[in-house]
């Protein structure tokens, strides 16, 4: 093995290894979680401010649009997705449950175990969780102090301020930037996820990994087509009530277009799985100590791209 390989695989161990939770006396199943985060997992700043949402009209799908500029202030995401050793350290107290994590489950569909979820034998700790509900992921970032991202949030981790496309930037995704489908293959021709963090040339401007690919993330939010016209300019919760909740950043067995940062998708709400579906935890960061008191829709800086950066 060569040394730079072998230094990168020591650095993920470790990565890994500071996400083992450091446990507490088991809080009452499906009860309210404990105030405090038990997890010990790496997170990245996103520091208060505005950042562009959405895409430009004829350039994304219907629900991207209008395109904005919004505030939010101070938080804190997970930097990578959780795992399925993070999420074996909430079920070993009964707080969590591992109910049809082996298989994914439609909505009105009946249980039946499937080999591409990852909680498994054989599988691998550092695994993406998969096949994991709305319900499960919210419960799992509540008992470790953290709350799912809302849609807002985790679009900004992902692409910073400047509106670009990717995490990485305009160029289109590829196998050193994504773990996606290629070549007509899921996984980048594995035919699976990845271990969390594998990929470094698709780091998000804050330093989040597989914001792109791997698996779609849940956020908070319900989903509704028509919610960015009229949400708040400050801190957007998404709306009040919904049918579909939102999962966010492509998968490992999807193409290029759906990776984009801004790109929505929604999943029926309840106990629906799916074998590209995975989520991470956020948290609310120091009060920002300014904001302005009104925001611009568009900055003239918004509406250029730089050439260089171009698909």
């Amino acid at each position: 093995m060569h040394a730079a390989k072998l230094l990168s695989l020591l650095s993920l161990l470790s990565h890994l290894s500071a996400c083992k939770p450091h446990l507490t006396p088991a809080p009452k199943p499906l009860s309210a979680p404990p105030a405090k985060g038990v997890d010990r997992c790496p997170e990245v700043f996103v520091p208060a401010g505005t950042f562009l949402r959405g895409s430009p009209a004829g350039v994304g799908e219907k629900d991207e649009v209008p395109q904005r500029r919004l505030w939010l202030d101070n938080f804190y995401l997970d930097k990578h997705e959780v795992t399925t050793a993070q999420y074996a350290a909430c079920t070993t107290t009964k707080a969590c449950s591992a109910h049809h994590l082996q298989g994914d489950e439609g909505a009105g569909k009946a249980y039946s175990p499937n080999r591409y979820c990852n909680w498994r034998p054989g599988k691998g700790d550092a695994q993406p969780l998969n096949c994991v509900s709305w319900t499960q992921a919210d419960f799992y970032c509540r008992w470790v102090g953290k709350r799912l991202p809302t849609e807002a949030e985790w679009e900004k981790a992902a692409r910073g301020t400047d509106g670009r496309r990717f995490p990485w930037g305009n160029k289109r995704p590829n196998c050193k930037r994504a773990i996606m489908l290629w070549g007509g293959v899921g996984g980048c021709k594995r035919d699976s996820t990845f271990t969390v963090g594998s990929l470094t040339k698709g780091d998000s401007p804050y330093g989040a990994k597989d914001m792109a690919g791997n698996v779609y993330e849940w956020v908070n939010d319900w989903y509704n087509a028509k919610y960015y016209a009229t949400a708040p300019a400050f801190n957007p919760q998404g709306p009040k009530s919904g049918q579909q909740r939102l999962v966010r950043g492509g998968s490992w067995y999807n193409y290029g277009n759906y990776l984009r940062a801004a790109y929505r998708t929604r999943l029926p709400k309840g106990e629906t799985r799916m074998i590209h579906v995975g989520f991470r935890c956020a948290r609310d960061g120091p009060k920002a100590t300014s904001r302005p008191t009104s925001l611009p829709t568009l900055l003239k800086e918004d509406l250029t791209i730089d050439p260089d950066d171009r698909p």
